[in-house]
């Protein structure tokens, strides 16, 4: 893809002691196709390998890294399996159809740089095969 798609940002929280928690930012349009494209299940099983074969390649191991949005192209979620360690998006913009900015991400239990070097490199895999996933 041409076009800049997401952008991962350090989120500062005083109260939070952990300098690796990080929020994703995704572009409106690209999340909107996403959501309009239908994930047929043999394509979503072989995205939950290839995402389990990425992060077994730093050490995690979770059968089904990605939760999608009911039968849609458009990753909610990114799982590690380890100690409840994901990336998701918040719930206000879940309604992805209602929203007119773009949608953000936020991590929950990132306590190592490992843990967010392997969600994003989630994000990363779920996006250069976007146009591979809503091929009909």
């Amino acid at each position: 893809m041409s076009n800049i798609v997401w952008q991962p940002k350090i989120v500062y929280n005083p109260q939070d002691p952990s300098p690796y928690e990080f929020s994703v930012e995704i572009d409106l349009k690209f999340a909107k196709l996403m959501a309009n494209s239908k994930l047929p299940q043999e394509r979503r099983q072989r995205t939950q390998e290839l995402g389990n074969e990425q992060i077994r390649l730093q050490g995690f191991n979770w059968p089904q890294p990605y939760n999608f949005l009911e039968n849609s192209c458009l990753a909610t979620e990114f799982h590690l399996g380890s100690g409840g360690v994901w990336l998701s998006m918040s719930r206000e913009f879940r309604d992805i159809f209602s929203i007119e900015v773009n949608p953000i991400y936020y991590s929950h239990n990132v306590d190592t740089a490992r843990h967010a070097y392997a969600l994003m490199s989630l994000v990363h895999l779920w996006i250069e095969y976007a146009e591979i996933l809503r091929e009909n």
